[in-house]
């Protein structure tokens, strides 16, 4: 990761920044279309995805003093690839999250896995988006390309294709006979369960639970930076959650806190989401192919 190539000491034009920083970092740095991304939101998110394509800083530092404490510690998590096969074949019981699927959002997907003797969680993830997506924020073009050429980020070419491949890994982690359960929030998309009706996954059958979101997941959130910290949540390190990660931020509220994306709806959090509903399903202790003990969070 290099370095900014000019002084921070205060604020500066734009102009004289952009003349001053060496060409080989990025040429389009100086094009309008570059200049006019900043000059139009001075969001943090706008600010990292600026420096993350033009000034090789790390993807999802967090700029941003509200931010999520567990993107603080990220980095601690990291094991270098680990797979959502890795992840199936050390787990002794796997939960799935599912967030996100609006025309402007990621739908995002995370896979968590208890580990067997160590009983350490485990998580992968995925994000889909459709071409609306992409179309309503152009902005964020370099990164999800970043993101596609990692592998983590899948462009359908139309809905409900999002939703197949969803339930595509779903039925992967079904047929593997370690799903010990689905969390979806609990006011999400109806699509997302009629599909996985078709392979056998429904509140009927024990394997579907709606998490509610807001405070409720406040356990969840929690819980994931304690085990970052403690070093028994490991992750394959994608840039996509470390984005993600560095993007939420916590909103402050009478009984808790909540997390959100920034205000300007650059900064994508739908896969972090998606592992926490996970997380909170995973905190019932379910066991494969078996009831979890929790079904629906309240606040």
């Amino acid at each position: 990761m290099k370095s900014v190539p000019f002084p921070v000491s205060g604020p500066r034009p734009w102009s004289e920044i952009t003349s001053e920083a060496p060409a080989e970092t990025n040429p389009e740095m100086r094009s309008s279309a570059a200049c006019g991304m900043v000059m139009r939101s001075s969001a943090a998110a706008a600010v990292a995805l600026i420096a993350s394509q033009h000034f090789n800083v790390q993807v999802g530092m967090s700029l941003r003093a509200d931010g999520w404490a567990g993107a603080h510690y990220w980095s601690r998590g990291v094991e270098p690839g680990l797979s959502l096969d890795g992840v199936l074949a050390r787990s002794e019981a796997v939960v799935v999250g599912i967030d996100g699927g609006g025309l402007d959002d990621l739908l995002g997907i995370a896979v968590l896995g208890r580990e067997k003797g160590t009983k350490a969680h485990l998580a992968w993830t995925h994000a889909l988006i459709s071409p609306e997506g992409l179309e309503r924020r152009k902005a964020n073009t370099g990164v999800y390309e970043r993101f596609q050429a990692d592998g983590d980020l899948t462009v359908v070419e139309e809905l409900p294709d999002d939703i197949s491949a969803v339930t595509e890994i779903v039925e992967k982690v079904k047929v593997a006979k370690k799903l010990a359960g689905v969390g979806v929030d609990a006011i999400g998309i109806g699509g997302i369960v009629d599909a996985l009706a078709k392979i056998g996954v429904t509140q009927e059958n024990n394997l579907l639970a709606g998490v509610r979101q807001g405070i409720s997941l406040m356990g969840a959130i929690k819980t994931v930076e304690r085990k970052l910290v403690d070093g028994s949540f490991k992750h394959g390190g994608q840039a996509l959650m470390t984005w993600c990660a560095g993007n939420a931020r916590i909103v402050p509220t009478p009984t808790g806190m909540r997390i959100a994306r920034d205000d300007s709806g650059y900064g994508k959090i739908d896969p972090l989401m998606a592992l926490f509903n996970a997380s909170a399903l995973m905190a019932t202790n379910p066991m494969a192919q078996k009831r979890p003990e929790v079904r629906l969070f309240f606040a």
